[in-house]
Formats: structure tokens, sequence, C-alpha cells
């Protein structure tokens, strides 16, 4: 079929990590009045910073020390181990403001969030199910709770959460983008075409969406639609790398090849190794009969995509028709 470049549906697919909410980093002004709550509860008088507290571990362990019932101590211990990287020990200090307060639901979810990211999946549903016990309407918690069941591959419980954190929030548009890509996966396109629309109501200016949204009525088969909203997300955003790839994917399939290459090559130009765009580029090239360049290109993705098995055989048949 010359004059068409392929398409397989991983290709225009953005929202391909699963991105859960992170226990929030440290901050020091926060940080600071709630010592000083601490300290005016704790009957110091004044509030002087003392020298021992160099350090955020340093200062909320002098508060452990000062007031060991006190289980916010040990969920902002837990806060700073996390943010130097210390999962182990910030499980431990989560766990501990959990004997002291069974009822604290920062405390499980922040818990939950760590074996997500370890990939503890069956304890972050025990966690984030008792966070949602104490606190059944935290979005959080609920949104959270669908990443993990999506990536168990349980995609019927992730819309089911995804869902719940949408009736807590309704313009909580990252619960909005991952529910659109779970109706994807599950072939309901047009359920994640509402979501994405729904986004531009809240949102008219998320290039996401209207990149999204392409790929959702390119899925289709309906390639106006899917034209117009990739040229939407480049308005907003012309730096936009997988909105200018996927137009090029739409120009190449409709034979517009030089148009499409064009805009392979302004993408690389943003997004030097994406193997999706390396891969296409080195198809137009193909169609252009510049074998040269598409080896090239076809080289590149192996550099970043070892087993791409597609760029594997278009190289080894180029290489094959040049051989004597």
């Amino acid at each position: 079929m010359t004059g068409l470049i392929p398409k397989p549906a991983s290709e225009l697919n953005e929202l391909n990590q699963i991105d859960y909410i992170k226990p929030a980093r440290l901050n020091s002004y926060v940080e600071t009045l709630m010592v000083i709550s601490l300290l005016v509860i704790l009957g110091f008088g004044t509030f002087q910073r003392n020298l021992v507290w160099k350090t955020d571990f340093s200062l909320w362990s002098d508060i452990a020390e000062k007031a060991p019932r006190n289980y916010r101590a040990h969920i902002y211990l837990g806060l700073v181990h996390y943010s130097n990287g210390q999962d182990d020990s910030a499980i431990a200090e989560y766990k501990e403001a959990l004997r002291l307060n069974p009822v604290a639901a920062k405390a499980y979810n922040n818990l939950a969030s760590i074996y997500n990211e370890k990939g503890l999946f069956d304890e972050a549903i025990a966690a984030y199910s008792d966070a949602l016990r104490v606190d059944p309407l935290s979005k959080e918690a609920l949104y959270n709770l669908g990443t993990v069941y999506e990536k168990k591959g349980i995609l019927g419980m992730a819309i089911l959460y995804y869902q719940k954190a949408l009736m807590v929030k309704p313009d909580f548009l990252i619960a909005r983008y991952v529910l659109g890509r779970a109706y994807a996966q599950k072939g309901l396109i047009d359920n994640a075409i509402d979501q994405y629309k729904q986004i531009l109501k809240f949102a008219p200016d998320e290039a996401k969406a209207h990149n999204n949204l392409g790929i959702a009525y390119d899925r289709k088969g309906r390639l106006r639609e899917a034209a117009y909203h990739y040229k939407q997300a480049l308005k907003i955003s012309p730096q936009y790398p997988q909105a200018l790839s996927n137009l090029g994917i739409l120009y190449g399939q409709e034979g517009r090849i030089d148009e499409a290459i064009d805009l392979f090559q302004r993408a690389l130009d943003l997004s030097p190794d994406d193997p999706i765009t390396l891969f296409n580029l080195a198809f137009a090239y193909e169609q252009k009969r510049l074998f040269n360049k598409a080896a090239e290109a076809y080289q590149k993705v192996l550099k970043t995509a070892p087993s791409h098995a597609q760029a594997k055989g278009r190289l080894a048949a180029i290489r094959g028709a040049a051989a004597p």
C-alpha cells in the first residue's frame, strides 16, 4: 500500500503511563506554621527554631520526641524520608502514625502511594481502602485506587473508582484523562470521546485533550475530526511533539508524504529519541524511495527500542534489497 504510513493502535497513545498522586513534598512555609502550632499546643510558649533543627528530619524528630503521642509528627517524618528516597523508613513512620491514630487518613494514603510506587499492588489496595474507610470522599484515594486496579489490568474496577473520584470533584481533570484512557482500552471509544470533551468544557485550552480527541476520532476512522483536533492542539501548543507526530501519521495515511515527513522532523526536533516518530519517518522515507535515509532512521529506532520488531523487519528488507 504505497503512500500509507502504518498506524498500530499503540502508536497513537499519549497517555501510556499510569500516574498516581504522590504524597506532597514538604513546603517550608506550611511546615513552619505546623511547627509553631505544635509548640504552642505542647506549651513551649514562644517559638524559636533551635540549632538542633538544622534539617527537616531533626526538626520533626525533635517534635516526635517531645510529643510522643503526636501522630502528625510521624506523618511529616514519613514525608521527609519519602522526599529523600528512603521508602522503608517512610513506611515505618506512617505505620507508627497509624498506631497512634488508626483513623489518620493521610497516613493511609501516603503509605498506599509508596506501595503503589513499589509495585506492591495488593498492599496498596488495602491501604487506599483503609483511607477511604476513614474519608470516603477523598478524591485522591479514589483516583489512586483506580490507578492500582488499572495497573493490575482490572479495568472495570479502575473505571468505577475514577468515576467515584469525579463524582466528588467533576473538574478533576487528571481523573477524566485516565478514565478516557481506560474506556479506550476497553474499546469504548465514544465514552472516551465524551471524557475528553468534558475536559475541554472545564479547560478549553487543554492541548492534551484535543490530541487525545484526535486519537479517538482517528481510531473511529473519522479522520477529518481527528485532523481538526490535532491542529487545535498545535494551535494551543505549537511545540507539542505528540500532536505533530500524530498529524504526520494521519497525513501519511492520506498519501501526503512530504507533509508527513515535515511534521515528523519537527516532532523529532523536540523529542529526538521518540521511537514512534522515528519509525514513521523511516517508513515515509521508504515511500519516497529514500532508502538510505530510511535505514538510518530505522537504526535510530533500534537504538532507543532494541526490540522493535517492525523496525528490525523493515531494516532487514532494505538491506536485503540492496544486497548484490
